[in-house]
Formats: structure tokens, C-alpha cells, sequence
């Protein structure tokens, strides 16, 4: 049967279904036009029109308290929403599982004089649980219909859990409006969601054990978290698996053996081998929080698992390799140890851990080979230097070159890693790092940090809470280095003037002034003389500035990965 041609119109309805909404109380309109077309010519969903929206509004509040159902609401543009208000109001307060679903004008013509417009976009907040406002956009757009699909299924969920409400979908069509398609190349996927109450129940964690059984492959994914016994614990079982293997970025804080902290070389030979394929997982795992490697997530949004689970507790729909199939909303610290048991009774053959223990192994050897060919660099100084951190310290890492720099060296003796990874700014590491050394008292605090990140936050080098358990590390190559090393923005005429800013910063003199030592090295000698004094007991905090070349240090790290690539044909 012929239906609407509007994307997002088709891919509501059939998701509607999937969630089993299938009565819906709509009122004429032509702006929502293409949904009433796709609902009625939809088999599995009932239209009930009535033309007042606030009695419709109240039609449907009736039907889903009866009926302990979600129950869909549809009006056209303009102020047929806020005759919604009402009987919103009441359903939030009773957590009455509602769809309010509003159709709109394009954005572009709010405010315009045109009829039938008003700001629609989370006008029923604050009375409904979730809102979302969809543009229309092509099906042929794939990045649009991923987040359509996404936010659909955070807000379907959001209405149908157990602690359901009413939600909004505000959608804009353009015209025209009655076009028709078969609607057959629209593809939506529900993601399935288990919210337990602390602990898996034994037969849904014995469930999911034998979904990832061998010989499925399963790639477990850890991006930054606090220390944890538990979650080492539980990732030591799981490594041991000979169908799993562990991606665990230097900040996820787990120490034990066979899993890959240094990901991006680990994705560059892999992506030179002639069998590939081998290594692509079938399932992954992912947990904690953002992830720093921009090869992985291209990596897994290119080659796509079959299933991709997300643990979190967040209210979102965190789809970060655009595969979510099963949100597990539970913290690691309780999901891994229960799914480390669930998975270890099962022992077919597999050798998917034993193929990236190989790249592991070749990893080492490949940047040992490298480091000790490099020039001076701030690749060579970062990996000679965290070797010689002693291992009660805690590293403070800002973002930019310094966190990437780090996930290149295997430093499994460092007591814990942070970094400002939930937005990823540049700014206030320092002061982050500050007040983390007040929090540490039991060693010392090392901040690594760039020339720019530092003059964002120079000042506070100076407060009076500064005591002699802090460290920092600063690179000076002339700001704004990570510039010259990713690709998309190394070829831009405003690299130099606009991007790289070529800081003169006496960062050790102002340091002095303050109270601090200083140190300086600019070759392997002079940084082999100050680690030695720098990782000493002193009376002061301690600033050790390395100074480097950006040119050079945006060689080496290109040729690094480059080395890593070709290692497989030497």
C-alpha cells in the first residue's frame, strides 16, 4: 500500500508499532498530513479523529488510564498544541504514557508572518519527560536517519517504561505534503532497553552470557573511569576469554594484562591486513565514558557489529558507533562481574583474543623499534618520561595533543589516570588538576598539559593551595600543535594564523614568580637530568617544561602511525 514519502513520518509510525502504540487520537490539519496518511494506512495502528485537540487530549488520557497503554496524540501546527496543555498536565502528574506528536512548519518561517505558526519545540515542557524537534530531512541522508531512529527510540522508551509520562515529538514538513512512496527503503531499528534494579536477574544475565558466547566475537570497549577492583577484576575474567578482547583506553584505570590500551597503532596495522575481516567483532561492549580515539569510532561506525550493547546509567541514548541495539542501564562496576560470570561457563573455540594478542605483542615491538630511531620529539619525551613516573603517582592529562600522546604509551604501573573527558575542553585543566592534588594526599598529583591549555589557565599556578605533592609536565612546540596532526585541518591557509597561535608564554619565569621550581629540558640528555630531580622528593611544586619543534612533533607522530601501518610488510 502506497503511504507518505516523508522519512520521518514513516520511521515514527513503524517504530510506534514495534513499542505497541497502535491507538492514536488525531484532529484534522494539513500540516500533519503525512502522518495521519502513514497512521491510517498503517494496519496496525487505529485512528481515532476528533476535531478538538483538547478534548482529543483528554479522549487519550481516558483511553491509556483504562487501558494501561501508551496512547498516541496528533495535531497540526500552530495553537492546536497548547489546546494539549491541559490533559499533559495530568498525565505527567499521573505518569499516564503519552506520545503528544505535533506536526510543524520548517523552523526557517517561525516568526515570519506565515499562518499557523508559533514556537512549537518543547512548548509542552515542563509537563512532558522527554522532547524532541525533527527537521525534515531525505532519506538518503544516513547521518539524519541514525539520529532520527536514536532520538525516536530515547523518547519511545521514555513514555513506555514502567515510570512512563507523556513525551513530545515535534515534527517539521515542508511542502508538498501529499506526496506518496512505498515507503519499503525506510529502515528503523528499535533498541531494546533492561532496566534492572541493581543486579541482572540469573536467567536475563544467563540470557545474555549465551548471547555472546564463543565462537561469537565480542570486543569489550572501556572509555575513562574511576579505579575499581571490581571492574579489574571482572575484565580480567572476560580478557581471559579466548572469543573476547578488551579495548581500554590509559583512562579507563584498568590494570591487568591482554587488554589494548594503545588503540589507535592497534587500528592501523589491523587496517593494513589482507584478512581484516577476522578481527571485526560481532558484538560490542561499550561502557564509561567518551571515547578518545577517533580511529576506533571510525573503525566501528564503518564496520558495524551486529550487536552493540551500551552500559550507562545516563538518560540519553548514548550510540556513540551508530550500531545500539540494547541499552543496559546499570553501572560497569555492576553489569561486568555479573556478565564476566554469565560468559565464563561457555568454552567453544575461538581464537579472536589469541589474533589481538598477536597485534598487542607487535604494538610493543613496533614502537620500541620507532621510539628509538625518532628525533627528539613530544611523542619520544612523553613515552621516556611516563616510564619513569612513579607508581603512586596520579596523572592529570589535558586535552589536545597531551591526552593523545599518552594512549600511544603502555604505562600499566601509573596508580591513576584523569582527564577533562566529558566535554573534552582545553581550558581548566590545570585548576582541575589543582584541586585534584588537594583530594591526593597519599603521593603526587603530575598535570601533563600543552603550551595552550596552560595559558588558558595560567592563574592558577598561583593560588595558595598549590603544595609540594604537584607536578607539571608542559610541552612547548608552539601552540596549537594537535593542528598540524589531524588531516582534515593540516592543508587550511589558517593554520598558522588562526589555529596554531605561536605562544611566547615565560611559563617558567611567571611559574618562579609563584613560588615554584623549574626545570627545562630540549634533548633526551637535559630530560634524563631533570626526571631525575623532578620525580625526587622537593619542598616545592615542581614545573618541568619540554621544549620541542611543532614541525618535528607532527612528523614523528604521522610517521609513527605510518611505521605501524607498514609494519606488516617489513
Amino acid at each position: 500500500m502506497m503511504t507518505t514519502d516523508k522519512t520521518a513520518a514513516l520511521m515514527l509510525t513503524s517504530l510506534m508499532v514495534r513499542y505497541g502504540i497502535r491507538k492514536v487520537f488525531a484532529s484534522p490539519g494539513s500540516r500533519n498530513a503525512p502522518l495521519l496518511v502513514a497512521f491510517s494506512r498503517c494496519q496496525e495502528i487505529d485512528v481515532e479523529m476528533v476535531v478538538d485537540e483538547r478534548c482529543a487530549a483528554f479522549m487519550a488520557l481516558g483511553y491509556a488510564g483504562v487501558a494501561d497503554e501508551a496512547v498516541a496524540l496528533l495535531c497540526t501546527s500552530g495553537t492546536a498544541m497548547l489546546d494539549y496543555l491541559p490533559a499533559i498536565a495530568e498525565a505527567y502528574y499521573r505518569q499516564i504514557p503519552l506520545l503528544v506528536i505535533t506536526a510543524d512548519r520548517p523552523s526557517e518561517w517561525i516568526g515570519q508572518k506565515d499562518s499557523q505558526t508559533l514556537v512549537q519545540p518543547h512548548g509542552l515542557s515542563p509537563y512532558v519527560k522527554k522532547s524532541v524537534d525533527i527537521p525534515e530531512f531525505s532519506k538518503h541522508d544516513e547521518a539524519k536517519c541514525w539520529w532520527c531512529n536514536r532520538v525516536i527510540n530515547e523518547v519511545l522508551t521514555a513514555c513506555c517504561d514502567s515510570n512512563g509520562g507523556p513525551v513530545h515529538i515535534n515534527m517539521q514538513f515542508d511542502t508538498p505534503l501529499n506526496r506518496l512512496s512505498d515507503g519499503s527503503d525506510v529502515n528503523v531499528a528499535k533498541v531494546e532497553t533492561v532496566k534492572p534494579s541493581g543486579r541482572l536477574d540469573t536467567r536475563l544475565a544467563r540470557e545474555l552470557g549465551q548471547r555472546i558466547a564463543p565462537p561469537h566475537k565480542v570486543m569489550i570497549v572501556l572509555g575513562y573511569m574511576k579505579p575499581s577492583q571490581t571492574i579489574t577484576k571482572a575484565v580480567k575474567k572476560l580478557s581471559a576469554m579466548p572469543n573476547v578482547v578488551v579495548l581500554a583506553e590509559n583512562i579507563a584505570n584498568i590494570h591487568c594484562d591482554r587488554v589494548l590500551t594503545q588503540i589507535d597503532a592497534a587500528l592501523c596495522m589491523v587496517k593494513s591486513l589482507t584478512d581484516i575481516g577476522r578481527y571485526h567483532p560481532d558484538t560490542v561492549i561499550y561502557t564509561g565514558g567518551s571515547i578518545v580515539s577517533g580511529r576506533l569510532k571510525q573503525y566501528l561506525r564503518t564496520h558495524r557489529p551486529k550487536q552493540m550493547w551500551y552500559v550507562g546509567t545516563e538518560d540519553t541514548f548514548v550510540d556513540t558507533f551508530q550500531s545500539l541495539s540494547l541499552r543496559i542501564e546499570m553501572s560497569p562496576e555492576a553489569f561486568l562481574p555479573q556478565i564476566a560470570s554469565a560468559i565464563c561457563p561457555h568454552r567453544a573455540e575461538s581464537d579472536y583474543a589469541d589474533l589481538w594478542a598477536g597485534i598487542i605483542d607487535n604494538i610493543h615491538d613496533c614502537r620500541c623499534r620507532y621510539l628509538a630511531s625518532a628525533g627528539w620529539s613530544s611523542l619520544k619525551a612523553v613515552a621516556d618520561l611516563l616510564a619513569r613516573v612513579p607508581d603512586r603517582w596520579n596523572v592529570q592529562l589535558s586535552n589536545g595533543m597531551s591526552i593523545r600522546l599518552a594512549q600511544q604509551v603502555d604505562a600499566p604501573h601509573i596508580h591513576r589516570w584523569d582527564c577533562n573527558r566529558g566535554v573534552s575542553g582545553i581550558d581548566g585543566s590545570t585548576s582541575t588538576a589543582v584541586g585534584a592534588q588537594l583530594a591526593y594526599r597519599h603521593g603526587v598529583t603530575l598535570l601533563i598539559t600543552g603550551d595552550m591549555s596552560l595559558a588558558y589557565d595560567l592563574t592558577a599556578l598561583g593560588v595558595k593551595q598549590v603544595t609540594n605533592r604537584m607536578r607539571v609536565i608542559v610541552l612547548e612546540n608552539g601552540g596549537g600543535n594537535i593542528f598540524r596532526c589531524i588531516s582534515p585541518a593540516e592543508p587550511l591557509p589558517e593554520l598558522y594564523s588562526c589555529q596554531e597561535l605561536c605562544l611566547d608564554t615565560p611559563f617558567a619565569s611567571l611559574a618562579r614568580a609563584w613560588g615554584w621550581e623549574c626545570l627545562e629540558a630540549h634533548d633526551e640528555a637535559s630530560l634524563d637530568s631533570a626526571m631525575t630531580a623532578f620525580v625526587s622528593e622537593r619542598e616545592r611544586p615542581v614545573m618541568l617544561v619540554i621544549k620541542t619543534d611543532g614541525l618535528t612533533d607532527a612528523a614523528v607522530w604521522k610517521g609513527y602511525f605510518k611505521y605501524i601501518a607498514e609494519s606488516n610488510n617489513r
